[in-house]
C-alpha cells in the first residue's frame, strides 16, 4: 500500500510539472511570436555568431528546457544536434566560415567574403570541448573561444563546469580553435550590472593584463581580442580595453559586422534556436 501511495504521489507531481511546463512553454512561445527581428545587414558584411553552452540534449535536459523559462537553458544553450544542424544548413546555403584572423583581415581591407560567418564561444565551458569541438572538426569550421582565465577548470562557476587548461590546449592543437580574453575574474554582476563597468578603470585594466599574461603562460598565445561579458560596454570600459592592448573587442548586438562597425564594439549575435530560425536564416548573405 505505501508503494502505491508513493507511486501515485510521484505520478501526480510529474503530471503537475508537465502541465506547468507546457503552460510555461506556451507563454514563452507566445512571447516569441511577438518578438521582432530586424533584417541583418547583407551587403559586405559578416555574421559573427556567438554561442555559450552546447549541451548534449539528453531527455532530462530537453524536458527541463520545456518545463523551464531558464535563460541558461533557452537563451544560452543550443543542443549539440541542433548545433550540427545549424552548421549543415549554413554550409548548404553558401556560408564561408572564417577564422578570427581572416575576419580581422577582411575588416581591415573592408571586403568580406560572400556568405561570411565567424563562430565564437564565450566562457570556455566544458561543453565547448566535449560537444562543440567534435562537430567543428567534422565540418572543418574554425572558431574562437573567449576564456575567463582566472576560472579555468572551475567545476562550479555559476552552476557551469568550465573546461580545464588541458582541454583548452587540446582545442588549440586541433588547429581550428583560437582564443581571446573574457576577463581574468570579472565575469560577474554587481548591483545587477557588469562589475567591470563599476570598478575603477585601473582595477579593470589590471584584470585584463592578468588575463593576457595567463593566456600567454598557459596557451602560449598573445591574446589580441576581448569579448565583453554580458555583451555590455561603455566608453570607459572600451577605452580601458584598448589601453590594455586589445586590437578588437566584441559586444552582443543583433547586427552583422560591417566595415563601419568600430573595432572595439564589433557586433556578435547570440544564437539560440529562435534567433537562428527567425533571424540568422533570413540573412540575405546566404544563398536561397
Amino acid at each position: 500500500m505505501p508503494n502505491i501511495k508513493t507511486f501515485l504521489t510521484y505520478a501526480l507531481i510529474a503530471v503537475s510539472l508537465l502541465v506547468i511546463g507546457l503552460f510555461t512553454y506556451h507563454n514563452i512561445t507566445d512571447e516569441k511570436k511577438h518578438e521582432h527581428y530586424k533584417p541583418l545587414e547583407a551587403h559586405n558584411s559578416c555574421l559573427a555568431l556567438n554561442y555559450h553552452r552546447i549541451r548534449s540534449g539528453t531527455l532530462y535536459e530537453r524536458t527541463l528546457k520545456l518545463m523551464s523559462n531558464s535563460n541558461e537553458l533557452n537563451r544560452y544553450n543550443v543542443f549539440k544536434d541542433d548545433f550540427e544542424a545549424q552548421l549543415k544548413w549554413m554550409t548548404a546555403h553558401g556560408a564561408t566560415f572564417v577564422s578570427e584572423q581572416q575576419l580581422e583581415e577582411s575588416y581591415k581591407t573592408q571586403r568580406f567574403p560572400a556568405g561570411c560567418v565567424w563562430l565564437s564561444f564565450d566562457d570556455g565551458d566544458e561543453t565547448t570541448y566535449t560537444n562543440a569541438l567534435p562537430i567543428l572538426k567534422k565540418y572543418h569550421v574554425p572558431a574562437t573561444v573567449f576564456v575567463i582565465a582566472g576560472q579555468v577548470g572551475n567545476k562550479d562557476f555559476n552552476n557551469i563546469k568550465l573546461a580545464t587548461w588541458t582541454e583548452l590546449r587540446k582545442m588549440k592543437d586541433s588547429g581550428l580553435i583560437t582564443f581571446g580574453s573574457h576577463t581574468y575574474n570579472m565575469h560577474e554582476l554587481l548591483d545587477n550590472k557588469p562589475i567591470f563597468n563599476k570598478v575603477p578603470a585601473a582595477e579593470f585594466k589590471a584584470d585584463l593584463l592578468k588575463s593576457k599574461a595567463t593566456l600567454k603562460k598557459e596557451l602560449g598565445i598573445d591574446a589580441k581580442s576581448f569579448a565583453y561579458p554580458y555583451g555590455n560596454a561603455n566608453d570607459k570600459t572600451m577605452n580601458v580595453v584598448e589601453q590594455a592592448g586589445f586590437d578588437y573587442a566584441y559586444i552582443l548586438a543583433p547586427h552583422a559586422i560591417t566595415t563601419d562597425n568600430y573595432r572595439s564594439l564589433l557586433n556578435r549575435i547570440m544564437v539560440d534556436d529562435e534567433t537562428f530560425e527567425r533571424q540568422v536564416k533570413e540573412w540575405k548573405g546566404f544563398k536561397t
